[in-house]
C-alpha cells in the first residue's frame, strides 16, 4: 500500500471514492516512519471522512477519549456571563429613548 500511494492521493482515480473508505477501514493506522505515504493517505482519508486527526491517529474503530472541562474554562465562562456586553452599533432601546416623542 505504501509503495502504491507514493505518487497517488487516492486508491482509485483522482478524488475521494468509496474504495478509499473501504481500504481505510480495512487497515489500522500505518507507522509514520515505516510507511510515510500510507500514513499520509490514512490521515487524509480520515479528514475527508470527517474523523478528527486525534481519533484517526488512534486507528480506525478507536473510540475518542472522554473530554473533561478544565477548571480554567469554567471560570472563564462564569466571568463572561458576568461581563456586560459591549454594543458597538447601538441598541434599539437606546435609539427609542433618544428619539423625540
Amino acid at each position: 500500500l505504501n509503495g502504491f500511494l507514493a505518487d497517488k492521493s487516492y486508491i482509485e482515480g483522482y478524488s475521494f471514492s468509496p474504495k478509499d473508505l473501504e481500504v481505510y477501514k480495512a487497515f489500522p493506522l500505518p507507522d509514520q516512519g515505516s510507511y510515510p505515504h500510507a500514513y499520509r493517505w490514512y490521515i487524509h482519508i480520515a479528514a475527508l471522512s470527517g474523523i478528527p486527526a486525534a481519533i484517526a491517529s488512534m486507528g480506525a474503530g478507536a473510540a475518542a477519549p472522554a473530554a473533561k472541562k478544565a477548571p480554567a474554562a469554567k471560570k472563564a465562562a462564569k466571568k463572561e456571563e458576568e461581563d456586560d456586553e459591549m454594543d458597538l452599533f447601538g441598541d434599539e432601546e437606546e435609539e427609542e429613548e433618544a428619539a423625540p416623542v
